[in-house]
């Protein structure tokens, strides 16, 4: 059920272009957080902070199709954190208050 009217199956066109639609799409913005994760453990890699292995699990595993994203829901609607997007065994050393609460900003900036 929309809650407002630039999602109205009927108006929701007239209040924003599809390609506007497409960028704050959840979806979307999601993926961005993911692509901010995997750069951020490629350059931590880079330097020495944490394992080029962890680095490439991390590359491997940033695609927003391999979330669970039912789960993540859940989680987030008990805890109001987004833990649920990271593998714990894969960010050994991955600053997680970092991922945690600026990365939210920097996928929206990065759009």
């Amino acid at each position: 059920m929309p809650s407002h009217v630039i999602d109205f199956e009927l108006f929701g066109g007239q209040f924003a272009a599809s390609k506007m639609r497409a960028l704050f799409d959840e979806r979307a913005m999601i993926q961005r957080w993911r692509d901010v994760e995997a750069a951020l453990a490629a350059g931590q890699a880079e330097l020495g902070i944490i394992p080029a292995a962890a680095a490439d699990a991390i590359a491997r595993g940033a695609r927003v199709e391999r979330l669970d994203l039912d789960a993540v829901k859940r989680d987030l609607a008990a805890t109001a954190e987004l833990d649920r997007l990271l593998d714990p065994a894969a960010y050994t050393g991955l600053a997680g208050a970092f991922v945690d609460r600026v990365l939210g900003d920097t996928g929206r900036l990065r759009s």
